[in-house]
């Protein structure tokens, strides 16, 4: 699929995310299917790509805080507003 290709070899970060994309609701086929078991968590690499302009050290990022959003719309909705 010519989607997931391009998805998996991108070159614009320090490591392009490895588990390809799947429909995971009715009718995205774009995606095509998920796996009906669960990946495996990818190995962590301490390098960027070959060819990324930044070393993995410098292009890690840190939040600054974190904070709990309830699981509701309302919730999520309240936070997006206060954010």
């Amino acid at each position: 699929m010519r989607l997931k290709c391009e998805y998996l070899a991108d070159k614009s970060s320090c490591q392009p995310y490895s588990i390809a994309p799947c429909g995971h609701h009715a009718g995205q086929t774009y995606y095509g299917p998920c796996p009906n078991s669960e990946y495996p968590t990818p190995a962590c690499k301490k390098e960027c790509q070959s060819g990324y302009s930044n070393s993995w050290s410098a292009d890690k990022h840190y939040g600054k805080t974190a904070y709990a959003v309830g699981k509701t719309v309302a919730a999520i909705q309240q936070a997006c507003h206060n954010r």
